[in-house]
């Protein structure tokens, strides 16, 4: 596989799912890292800056004290 292949294949995923794009993509530069260090590949073709990392889509408000309390009350 070719630094233009895996540039292609990344940009094929295109942008509708970003945080599954990002993790496909840091799997695949994993992989390549341990076939580097283990000698069965000579170097990684896995070359795009930040396309293993993606921006937060949406923020997560954690539960408050009282809904924490009200979720607890609730349990059986």
């Amino acid at each position: 596989m070719t630094t233009a292949e895996v540039r292609k294949w990344h940009a094929d995923m295109g942008t509708s799912a970003p945080t599954a794009r990002a993790h496909a993509y840091s799997l695949l530069r994993t992989i390549y890292r341990t076939a580097e260090r283990e000698g069965a590949v000579s170097a990684s073709p896995c070359r795009i800056d930040g396309a293993g990392s993606t921006k937060r889509v949406r923020r997560i408000d954690p539960a408050g004290p009282a809904q924490v309390y009200a979720l607890a009350e609730a349990m059986p």
